[in-house]
């Protein structure tokens, strides 16, 4: 199924995925611990590498990926090691050798009879013909059987919505959700003792807003969901920064002082929209981050009374404070490496 297990996050992404198969056994990859067909190969091996198989179609050449292989390593260290008599070539150089290769290493054989009864359910590439597989008999258009007609739209719609049989995630290890809760209440109680501090001693008792709802939503990603690649440092800053920007020009629109163009309903809507739209388009999406521009153009005065100072605090100086405790709480676990890239 694609985007569900090994071989199916690789076909999703069209690119070559490793995956350290005793954090998935750890409950510590999401994309993977939900998956039942991964359980037999999370008690053997300690690595995987999947590589898909891609072949060009049409006029443009379009890369689509046919099949993926998977390769798997009684260590994850291994993939990146060449133990003697492999190819000598190491990671992401493997995966283009294998991914070249693979026309090479493959060929069919059938007889006349064979061909008959296994063609129907052979996808065959379309390849070079230099590239072309070895069939032992002629073979024309009239053996392949037409493809049906496409089914109606509104039938296909619907269908989608049964869903992909793939399986809920299952309940993680105690050892797991004790980290989890450490991690969510250390984060979460030092931006709530920051600001009580900083409110009595520097604001005169007057409301200081460092805690603010999406760094809920961060607590869980960044404790929950380590592994995550919506979770690393780079998405977190980079998408509450889009966010609170984007939030804070909207209220421009709304604002009677300024341009009072947009009313205040169709700000809350167009503010984030617009940043999430910002944050796919960087490669920065964070949910988190989502809810950051409507808690500002949809906040009371108070909170737009911060106006650029918004971004620094709560945002920048609150995110910064639960990335520095998630550094500290994940990588004292055993099973948690954090972050996965900087």
């Amino acid at each position: 199924i694609e985007g569900q297990g090994v071989e199916g996050l690789a076909w999703e992404r069209g690119e070559a995925d490793w995956r350290d198969l005793a954090e998935a056994k750890a409950g510590e990859d999401p994309e993977l611990c939900s998956d039942p067909r991964c359980a037999a190969a999370l008690d053997i091996f300690g690595g995987s590498l999947a590589i898909p198989i891609k072949i060009h179609e049409g006029r443009h050449h379009h890369e689509h990926v046919v099949a993926v292989v998977v390769l798997y390593s009684f260590s994850f260290d291994r993939l990146n090691n060449t133990p003697p008599g492999y190819v000598p070539t190491v990671g992401r150089d493997l995966a283009r050798y294998v991914q070249d290769s693979m026309s090479l290493c493959v060929q069919l054989h059938y007889t006349e009879s064979e061909w008959k009864t296994f063609k129907p359910g052979i996808l065959v590439p379309q390849l070079d013909n230099h590239q072309a597989p070895h069939i032992s008999s002629p073979v024309s258009s009239a053996d392949f059987p037409e493809a049906p007609p496409p089914a109606p739209f509104l039938i296909t719609f619907f269908k989608k919505m049964r869903g992909q049989k793939a399986s809920p995630p299952k309940p993680n290890s105690a050892e797991f959700c004790l980290v989890t809760f450490i991690g969510c209440f250390l984060s979460l109680l030092a931006l709530s003792a920051t600001q009580e501090a900083l409110r009595h001693h520097l604001f005169n008792d007057e409301e200081m807003v460092l805690l603010i709802g999406s760094f809920g939503a961060l607590a869980t990603l960044l404790f929950a969901a380590p592994v995550a690649p919506l979770a690393q440092p780079r998405v977190v800053i980079g998408g509450h920064l889009i966010s609170a920007s984007v939030g804070i020009l909207a209220d421009y629109l709304t604002n009677d002082d300024y341009l009072g163009i947009l009313p205040q309903w169709v700000a809350s809507a167009l503010a984030p929209a617009l940043a999430i739209s910002l944050m796919a388009a960087t490669g920065l999406t964070h949910p988190p981050a989502g809810a950051c521009s409507l808690i500002y153009i949809s906040g009371n005065d108070r909170i737009k009374s911060l106006g650029w100072l918004f971004v620094v605090s709560p945002v920048i100086l609150g995110s910064l404070m639960m990335l520095g405790v998630a550094l500290i709480v994940n990588n004292l676990s055993k099973h948690r490496k954090y972050p996965l890239f900087w």
